[in-house]
């Protein structure tokens, strides 16, 4: 009698706990490196990915780089793929449609959103989400004017709002940040412009809505330390800093990790910072402490001796290598409680 007691106590208590236990998603992303289509669109500058250039991009390597795309997003979150996905480089919204079709990513059902950027090489930056992870979705796209330079044009932040299962409002903002061609010093105030209106969009959030958890994901071309992160972000390093935005990726980048390789030194130019909000370990949608990393499983890493290790890439120049990206995706779990 005292054995079926307990055994119909334990029942009782799972049952009662089962709907408390919280349920953990991953949010990543991933530059993509020029995933262009194969047609030439006369109001962007996509000349160099035709088949008859000097690349010689055409349907079968596109249609390779698209699966080769879709094994890697699969490979996230143990081979479930991640539940929130910021993409960077793509050309438009049909190679996005095109991605997410993939045989490798049917089972995760993804949505997509895009808009277009006036981006001189017309890239852009993408959002997917796993079928009824978010609900409600609105977006929009915030431009980058410069005053100083009133012809630059780049990439837009793409913001997306929803519902996540739990009831709670959170925030995507998609980032892309100028390049630093032309060197580190000359391309910086661009970096610094874009990291000013991230900001302004992240605190206009919170005006709004306070509770939401916000998500400021992307290629930022700066690592953590970079004064357009740390200082014009206002990016805390701990989560016992005074910041309300928390970079997780600051401490991979001190133990020498990264998702890109340059002059053979790894740098983690690839973020994604998460709202102080999400730092409480009662909050209803809560980072998951040490789950950020950077995606580099062997099958996308170069087996050349001289390059070892390096993502292997598409292209190096004009040079046709049939890699993944020249960038590791990176990711991270937040929990969801109810």
């Amino acid at each position: 009698m005292k054995s079926i007691f307990v055994l119909l106590f334990c029942s009782l208590f799972t049952t009662i706990s089962a709907p408390l236990l919280a349920q953990k998603l991953t949010v990543a992303h991933y530059n993509v490196e020029n995933l262009f289509d194969t047609i030439n669109d006369p109001a962007i500058n996509d000349e160099e990915f035709l088949p008859d250039t000097e690349k010689k991009w055409n349907s079968e390597r596109y249609n390779k780089k698209l699966e080769q795309l879709a094994e890697v997003i699969a490979s996230l979150n143990s081979g479930k793929g991640p539940d929130f996905l910021g993409l960077c480089e793509v050309e438009n919204a049909g190679v996005v449609a095109d991605l997410a079709k993939q045989k490798r990513l049917k089972k995760q059902k993804y949505i997509y959103v895009h808009h277009d950027s006036p981006d001189a090489r017309g890239i852009d930056v993408a959002f997917m989400y796993r079928k009824g992870q978010l609900k409600n979705v609105s977006s929009r796209a915030a431009f980058l004017y410069d005053p100083e330079d009133p012809g630059f044009r780049t990439r837009d932040i793409l913001i997306v709002n929803g519902t996540l299962k739990n009831g709670q409002q959170a925030f995507f903002l998609v980032n892309h940040w100028p390049s630093r061609v032309g060197g580190q010093e000359k391309s910086q105030p661009k970096r610094m412009l874009a990291a000013r209106l991230a900001r302004n969009i992240y605190d206009s959030i919170r005006v709004v809505q306070p509770k939401a958890a916000v998500f400021i994901l992307g290629d930022l071309n700066d690592e953590a330390t970079d004064v357009s992160v740390y200082e014009v972000l206002r990016t805390d390093s701990a989560v016992t800093g005074g910041s309300d935005l928390y970079n997780p990726f600051y401490q991979l980048a001190r133990k020498g990790d990264g998702s890109i390789v340059y002059q053979k030194k790894y740098q983690l130019i690839d973020h994604i910072i998460v709202s102080s909000n999400t730092l409480d370990s009662t909050a209803k949608v809560r980072y998951v402490d040490g789950s950020a990393g950077v995606h580099k499983p062997d099958f996308l890493r170069e087996t050349n001796e001289k390059y070892k290790g390096n993502p292997w890439r598409t292209y190096a120049g004009k040079n046709y290598l049939g890699g993944y990206s020249d960038h590791f995706a990176i990711f991270l779990q937040i929990a969801l409680k109810k």
